[in-house]
């Protein structure tokens, strides 16, 4: 369970780097054509882009993706307990603040324990950065994220559904 989680956590992180390369590596090019930005940004730009952004210790991306795995989590406990409530036939009401409550305590343990705690992640990046096979590397994590919300979705239609 573990490894698969940080296998996930590790293609978000992959996929976040992506996308910065696709919407900020324009943004250079063009700050490379002012002489300031292009004299500064040749000598050490590129180190503190990739220690600010790219870090796998705390690093923007690391950050951004570990927020996109606790809501992945949350949207999961979320649909259990709505789940765990339609079948016991319990009335939400004034209790929505304990079920969010709950939801965020458990999704922020469940990402604490399995990535976070004693940079367990670290050791999994290292470990499928020697992966060869790195063209399916983005496609977990779109997977994942997606069919948590597609589920989601559905989950809500299938329980309570939409009124519009």
């Amino acid at each position: 369970m573990q490894k698969t989680w940080n296998y996930l956590f590790y293609s978000t992180w992959k996929l976040h780097n992506r996308a910065s390369e696709i919407f900020i590596f324009p943004l250079i090019f063009i700050f490379n054509k002012i002489s300031f930005f292009r004299k500064n940004w040749h000598s050490k730009g590129e180190e503190e882009y990739n220690r600010i952004i790219k870090s796998k210790d705390l690093g923007l991306n690391v950050l951004f993706s570990y927020y996109c795995m606790l809501m992945t989590t949350s949207i999961i406990y979320s649909v259990f307990f709505m789940y765990v409530w339609y079948a016991l036939q319990i009335e939400v009401g004034n209790n929505i603040y304990y079920y969010f409550i709950a939801v965020v305590v458990l999704s922020y343990l469940t990402n604490e324990i399995l990535s976070w705690r004693k940079d367990v992640y670290l050791k999994y990046f290292t470990e499928f950065d020697k992966v060869n096979n790195k063209s399916l590397i983005y496609l977990p994590a779109i997977l994942f994220h997606l069919g948590v919300a597609v589920f989601a979705v559905l989950s809500i239609h299938w329980t309570i559904g939409f009124s519009f």
